[in-house]
């Protein structure tokens, strides 16, 4: 990997008019489409998207017959899915699917989002 086309990449992240372009390290095919980059626009976020977050998680885990044992919810990266997801409005199965060290970038700047 090269540390030129790294720097590059970090540098076309930004915030844009309260909305954070970040620029996938990885493309991702969601069906037809090509995602490049997703806007994450925390700030839009309410207290009852976020009530709506915990609900969705709640059923996620229960439908894989366990349950989340995280003490702080802005900590747990089920929970910061569903953040980055509504953030981002798209589904949570295509925030998944990003690559290990996007899913690791976004889940943490939703976390830092909540916990700021």
């Amino acid at each position: 990997m090269n540390s030129t086309n790294t720097t590059e990449n970090e540098n076309e992240n930004e915030n844009i008019e309260g909305t954070n372009k970040f620029v996938l390290s990885k493309p991702l095919k969601d069906g037809d489409k090509l995602i490049t980059e997703i806007q994450l626009d925390f700030e839009s976020l309410t207290g009852q998207d976020l009530l709506n977050v915990d609900m969705m998680c709640t059923q996620y885990f229960a439908n894989k017959g366990y349950a989340d044992t995280s003490l702080v919810k802005e900590l747990s990266k089920p929970y910061l899915t569903y953040v980055v997801a509504y953030a981002a409005k798209l589904p949570a199965e295509v925030i998944r699917q990003l690559s290990a060290k996007d899913f690791s970038k976004v889940t943490t700047q939703a976390s830092h989002f909540l916990l700021s």
